[in-house]
């Protein structure tokens, strides 16, 4: 699986911009609508927040509007993954059955393509950042390091997503039931600090979504560098290669079956 990733690298980048123009294909405004839907997003949560319910204080001096938005940043795409993920194989029924086309970057291509809706996204809330806020730190340097993470997590994810969804539309239909579910158990709209139980609040270390939320709010709001919490860190690097070992072991095990399921 490496070995395909590693000779379709460029392929996987163009693939992508391929797979977006798919999802616009007919639309008048085409990929204008890559920065107006998550604008309009993004001014909802405004709206809602700071005009409507008026709700939260300030948090380390910042607006409760910027806390929630940097928070929700990562949450974006990683929904998109889990949403698309399981049926990426049928999706893309023809590359898999009828040529001879390395099938293990078919999750990684669509991973990279909401990717790139996502960074559009995030140079929107820097842009509002700079705006309200007056100016951009060096804690921002490291927001591409956790850019990298989490498509490196939430590809691999996507990968194991897609293998065991072409096997069982059960499974698919599962996994889709999970963003709800996840927004509300991972530390979007509320801080891990607040859990009063602490089983729960050591559990969260683990919670791929809670590290890389909290992760985006450490550059946004609190001004925290990644080596401050080594212990998540490394948390997250070695769920990383457990991840690598599962998918690469399915791959290995149902790479030539997955076309017969579909």
């Amino acid at each position: 699986m490496l070995k395909e990733h590693i000779k379709s690298f460029h392929k996987i980048f163009q693939v992508a911009l391929i797979d977006l123009k798919k999802v616009y294909r007919g639309a008048a405004l085409g990929w204008v609508w890559l920065i107006i839907k998550p604008a309009t997003t993004i001014f909802i949560y405004w709206f809602a927040f700071e005009i409507g319910l008026r709700v939260g204080r300030d948090v380390n001096g910042y607006p409760y509007y910027l806390w929630l938005v940097s928070g929700l940043l990562p949450w974006f795409y990683i929904s998109e993954i889990i949403n698309i993920s399981p049926d990426a194989f049928r999706r893309y029924n023809y590359l898999v059955t009828k040529m001879k086309f390395d099938i293990s970057i078919i999750p990684t291509f669509l991973s990279m393509s909401r990717l790139i809706v996502n960074l559009m996204i995030t140079a929107i809330v820097l842009v509002i950042y700079y705006l309200m806020t007056g100016g951009i730190d060096i804690y921002f340097y490291q927001l591409p390091l956790y850019i990298f993470l989490m498509f490196v997590t939430f590809s691999l994810i996507g990968n194991i997503f897609a293998m065991i969804g072409s096997l069982s539309k059960d499974f698919s239909n599962l996994i889709k039931t999970l963003p709800t579910i996840l927004l509300f158990l991972s530390a979007i709209f509320w801080e891990t600090n607040n859990i009063k139980i602490p089983w729960v609040r050591e559990v969260q270390k683990y919670n791929l979504i809670t590290y890389f939320t909290t992760g985006y709010r450490n550059i946004f709001i609190r001004k925290i560098w990644f080596y401050e919490d080594i212990q998540s860190f490394i948390i997250v690097i070695s769920i990383i290669i457990l991840l690598l070992v599962i998918a690469s072991f399915l791959y290995k095990k149902l790479k030539k079956e997955i076309p017969d399921y579909l």
